[in-house]
């Protein structure tokens, strides 16, 4: 099977995984630290397991290609969940997925970079109409607020809201993301993916708890987070009870979505090069964009349906010249 059916694979987890996720950080009990943990765990236990039964795991570790990729992915997967999080609470799932559309042209110039990976004129070409989409779709978030049709002034609003837009927060997100990939393609020619995956979630949820843990021991005491450690305190509340709890564990049924995804994209990055793969991989917006209108009771204002089908006529236009 070719590189776009594990392709199509990703697309599909990544979509449910992607709403599955806003629909829990919606709701403000749940913690920001607890969810990528739980959300990591289950991929954590499965490709352990898996690898483990395929007795491909430990001779992995002896393996120093595989083990340096392996670092290099946790470590910006680390902080790049993290901010996936706070960005996930805070926006549109459909804007933050456009957003992350214009990640095949980080991908595209870490990968000329590191792995020497180059496109075609007519590939870029492709690449720069998705992005061209994700400018309408930050245009789309001033239209619905907009008190006049005037294009004029929908424009004014666009930069003088610019600011507040999440490219300022979803810039090092990309770069974080696109090296991670490449770290990722590195790992999986080194080694088998089954153990690849399994010890890059075992470590993240190590990550997640560790953290976790320090923030509720030693969050600074002032203004609301002092009230509200005073009222943990009241009530006798542990970690354990705080961090480990139904609300956050429902992310592990995510973390299924999550399992599907990366299973698919570590296969596509066996066969094709990162840029192909991060950018076929951003169909996976068609399908939040009604996800979020059906699933998640999202209104969608009419900007921003022509800027998700710009988006896609990008990615079929890179599939064609690709």
């Amino acid at each position: 099977m070719g590189w776009e059916f594990f392709v199509f694979i990703r697309v599909i987890g990544q979509s449910f995984h992607s709403l599955g996720l806003k629909n829990l950080l919606d709701r403000p009990e749940n913690s920001l630290l607890a969810i990528p943990f739980f959300l990591v765990l289950t991929p954590a236990l499965l490709f352990t397991a898996i690898a483990q039964i395929q007795g491909v795991l430990i001779p992995s570790l002896g393996n120093h290609a595989f083990l340096v990729n392996l670092a290099g992915n946790v470590i910006c997967n680390s902080f790049n969940y993290l901010l996936n999080m706070w960005l996930i609470r805070r926006y549109d799932i459909s804007y933050l997925e456009s957003l992350k559309a214009s990640l095949p042209l980080f991908a595209a110039f870490f990968a000329s970079i590191f792995l020497q990976e180059y496109l075609a004129f007519e590939t870029l070409m492709a690449i720069f109409v998705i992005v061209f989409g994700c400018f309408l779709l930050e245009l789309s978030r001033f239209e619905a607020k907009a008190e006049t049709k005037d294009m004029g002034s929908l424009l004014k609003r666009f930069f003088n809201g610019l600011m507040k837009s999440g490219w300022f927060f979803m810039i090092p997100y990309l770069c974080l993301n696109a090296i991670a990939t490449i770290f990722s393609k590195g790992a999986v020619l080194a080694g088998p993916i089954e153990a690849y995956l399994g010890l890059r979630y075992l470590c993240l949820s190590f990550f997640f708890v560790t953290i976790g843990y320090v923030s509720f021991k030693w969050a600074p005491l002032t203004g609301k987070k002092h009230l509200e450690k005073k009222a943990q305190l009241a009530k006798h509340q542990s970690f354990t009870t705080s961090f480990f709890n139904a609300g956050n564990a429902k992310a592990m049924l995510v973390g299924l979505f999550l399992c599907i995804s990366v299973a698919g994209e570590m296969r596509a990055l066996q066969l094709a090069d990162v840029a192909l793969v991060e950018t076929l991989s951003k169909a996976s917006l068609f399908l939040i964009l009604f996800g979020e209108l059906i699933y998640l009771k999202k209104s969608l204002n009419k900007l921003r349906i022509i800027a998700g089908t710009t988006i896609i006529l990008g990615i079929f236009a890179f599939f064609l010249t690709s």
